[in-house]
């Protein structure tokens, strides 16, 4: 298994960081967001997201009570906002993303 971490070649936002066994699963997980053609990724091979002074408690409560038991698409995408809001890559993952070269997902993948 990998773990990529994938943004967007034109302006390099972060679309997010997935973990998957071939190119074409990283290519269709890419796809529920975003096309996976306007993106590009690197594998970390160590390291991960942090919260710094966030509490993993809102992912664990609140999060999948109202993802579970709301039918409430603008409450489940305001919730996601602040779960996710001040997430960054930790120092070791920080340094790879630095020295790495990024890889086009191109139509390889799916091929």
């Amino acid at each position: 298994m990998a773990t990529a971490l994938v943004r967007l070649i034109e302006d390099q936002q972060i679309v997010g960081m997935f973990v998957y066994k071939q190119p074409e699963d990283l290519f269709w997980l890419v796809d529920q967001i975003t096309d996976p053609f306007h993106c590009e990724f690197i594998d970390i091979k160590y390291g991960g997201l942090i919260w710094g002074d966030k509490s993993a408690s809102i992912i664990s409560d609140k999060f999948f009570d109202i993802w579970h038991n709301s039918d409430d698409t603008k409450a489940i995408e305001a919730l996601e906002d602040e779960v996710y809001d001040g997430a960054q890559l930790d120092e070791y993952a920080f340094n790879q993303v630095i020295d790495s070269k990024w890889t086009k997902i191109t139509k390889k993948f799916v091929e």
